[in-house]
This record gives structure tokens, C-alpha cells and sequence, in this order.
């Protein structure tokens, strides 16, 4: 396993558990913290530490509605809030202060009659992944994302040193795909 692509195939595995504690997992994990996995990888093996911490804090994927999101509050850890407003568009990547544990982001979305919410999250010229069967409350008008400091200061690095990271939040209704609302985060130059 030595491309990007090959690697997230695993990754979606470890984060999901479907890939179980023992020899494959172990493997996979001693390809992230290696210089090759570092080369083929960048800073995944961080987004992944920050994943496995927060499964471990019962958050299976980032994103969920604002009761959850103060549920997160509620612990006895740093919390962080960011908001990244309700207009989308583009956004300069704000990274977070130190020390914090967790970083609260809110994306104001309009949720009114949405049934079934997806997001997809390209992060420079990694693959899209989409997230499915996001939890979320109609009434909030937002989605949080609950993510580790560590896990959010690198994806916020990889978005500067990328090009870019794009959310899209999209409501799927009768098999039909409808984007509700996208947030572009990149750097900002004289060009842009």
C-alpha cells in the first residue's frame, strides 16, 4: 500500500472499525508513522491520531447537530469554538489557538426540510470523501464539526499548504443530490 488513495481505502476502514484491533491494524498503523507512510501520506497519521482519540471519546465522525456539540462542552476538557458564519463562500483557514483539546466549528446551513444530509470534504488534491448519514437537528440551522486540536491544526495546514479545502453540505432527498451550501477555505493571496 504506498498511494494516497490506497491509504484513505484503509484509513475510512480504521476510523470506521471495520478494520479490528490486531495484525492488519497494527500494520496499517505502523505504515502512518513511517517515513515512507509520512511520504505517501503527509500529515494523515495526525488526522488519524485525532480520529482514534475521539472515537475513544465516543465521537465516531466530526460532524453532528448543536445538542450534541454541548454535550462536547459538557466535558472536562479545553474546548475551542469557531464559527465559520452562514454566507459559505470562501473562508481563510483559521487555525486554532493552543492549548485546547477539542475544537467546536460551527457552518451555518440552512437545514429546513432536509431529510438526509451528506457532506463532502476535499481537502487539496486528496481524494473527495463523503461522509454519509450525518446527524443532525433541522431546528439548529447549523452543522458542528467536533474535531481534536491536533486533527484540526493539520488539516488546517494541509489546507494551506494545498490549495484549499472544501466542505459541501448536500441534502439528499428521493435520490436527488442538492447542494445546500459550501464553504471554500484557502488562502488568500493577491491573485484571489
Amino acid at each position: 500500500m504506498t498511494t494516497v488513495e490506497e491509504i484513505f481505502v484503509q484509513l475510512e476502514r480504521y476510523v470506521s472499525g471495520a478494520l479490528e484491533d490486531g495484525p492488519e491494524a497494527d500494520a496499517f498503523e505502523e505504515l502512518l508513522f513511517s517515513e515512507s507512510g509520512a511520504s505517501a501520506a503527509g500529515d494523515l497519521a495526525l488526522l488519524v491520531a485525532g480520529v482514534r482519540h475521539n472515537n475513544g471519546r465516543g465521537l465516531r465522525h466530526p460532524f453532528c447537530g448543536a445538542k450534541a456539540a454541548a454535550k462536547i462542552r459538557e466535558l472536562d476538557i479545553e474546548v475551542f469554538d469557531l464559527d465559520m458564519g452562514n454566507e459559505g463562500g470562501d473562508i481563510a483557514p483559521i487555525p486554532p489557538p493552543e492549548p485546547c483539546d477539542i475544537v467546536v466549528t460551527r457552518y451555518g446551513v440552512d437545514l429546513e426540510g432536509v431529510t438526509q444530509l451528506e457532506i463532502e470534504i476535499t481537502l487539496g488534491d486528496y481524494p473527495t470523501k463523503t461522509i454519509t448519514g450525518v446527524a443532525f437537528d433541522a431546528d439548529d440551522s447549523a452543522i458542528y464539526a467536533c474535531c481534536e486540536y491536533q486533527f484540526v491544526a493539520a488539516a488546517t495546514q494541509m489546507t494551506i499548504d494545498g490549495g484549499g479545502t472544501t466542505f459541501r453540505f448536500i441534502s439528499v432527498e428521493g435520490g436527488e443530490r442538492r447542494l445546500l451550501k459550501e464553504f471554500r477555505m484557502k488562502v488568500q493571496t493577491a491573485d484571489s
